[in-house]
């Protein structure tokens, strides 16, 4: 993970998430390998020793301490002079808009307020890198979508190193430099969130990351490096290295199908209609190929020909 990026993990629930990022704060210890923050190996240090800091879901706030108090509290314990904690205090206080509030304790605080304040408070000394623990999953969804905005705005103005924990895929892909797609305590593929849409490396990837459909067939003609022919009968892009007969799985995402001609078309009947993020989603039943997510305007029961833009089109390798 390059430094000074925002990193998400991102993965269904079981797949290892929150351990990794217990292992890289030192409350778990690795069976096997080494963790490195900034080029220097720190799996034998203790947690209180590395250059990590940790924000949680829960705020974790001391409630008899003022905005200002919870602030300046690791910057006490590490002895800085008095001059130091108040610049430095107010210097963040300013960066997370709370000025005003300095004074208050955390339960005269809104959700988001109190966290901008545990952000603050993390942020303190200097860490190398801060560890976020879903910290928006206790807000509303007008709340962290506005707070995930700052959170990146945080990262961005202090060039730290940001590895944070979500469920959230909306919230991950609107943050993140990179996202690191979990499955059974590995990362399957670590992306710009665009490549991870545009070219996820495996079908649980691609079925995870977003909607999509996916289409069986196989590899007839490598056309060139990255192109292929299927079995469907359109050059279509995918990761190099597939051969002739490879089984596969064509990815189509909603947008990339809707109502119309062209060079490549489907045809099936309207089963489902949806609202779906601000689109009229449609699910088209299409013989010998099963049900398509497509983007468009329809009814249930319409026979429908499907255009696709087989430019968007992309190649994973069969499960």
């Amino acid at each position: 993970m390059p430094e000074a990026t925002f990193t998400v993990l991102l993965g269904p629930s079981g797949c290892g998430k929150t351990t990794l990022l217990r292992l890289v704060a030192g409350i778990d210890r690795p069976t096997s390998g080494t963790i490195e923050i900034a080029g220097v190996d720190v799996t034998s240090l203790p947690a209180h020793r590395r250059p990590v800091n940790t924000v949680f879901q829960s705020y974790a706030l001391f409630p008899h301490l003022s905005v200002r108090e919870n602030v300046a509290f690791a910057l006490r314990e590490a002895r800085w002079s008095r001059e130091r904690i108040d610049a430095r205090t107010a210097e963040l206080l300013a960066l997370i808009r709370l000025e005003d509030r300095a004074k208050a304790r955390p339960s005269e605080l809104s959700g988001g307020q109190q966290q901008r304040v545990a952000l603050a408070r993390a942020l303190a000394v200097g860490p190398s890198v801060l560890l976020l623990d879903e910290p928006l999953a206790a807000l509303d969804l007008h709340l962290r979508r506005g707070l995930a905005g700052e959170l990146r705005a945080l990262q961005l103005e202090t060039q730290t190193t940001f590895l944070h924990v979500t469920h959230d895929q909306e919230e991950a892909f609107a943050v993140a430099d990179l996202v690191a797609v979990m499955r059974d305590g590995r990362i399957e593929q670590l992306a710009a969130p665009e490549e991870l849409y545009r070219q996820p490396v495996s079908r649980f990837v691609a079925g995870f990351v977003g909607r999509a459909t996916l289409v069986s067939t196989e590899v007839e003609t490598v056309v060139g490096k990255g192109r292929y022919r299927i079995g469907l009968g359109i050059d279509v892009a995918g990761p190099p290295g597939l051969t002739i007969g490879a089984a596969v799985e064509l990815v189509l995402r909603p947008e990339d199908v809707s109502p119309g001609e062209g060079a490549f078309t489907l045809e099936g009947t309207v089963s489902a209609t949806a609202f779906v993020a601000g689109r009229n989603e449609l699910r088209v039943d299409v013989p010998e190929v099963g049900p398509v997510l497509a983007t468009g305007r329809a009814a249930r029961g319409d026979a429908v020909r499907l255009l696709v833009a087989a430019d968007h089109l992309w190649l994973v390798p069969a499960e």
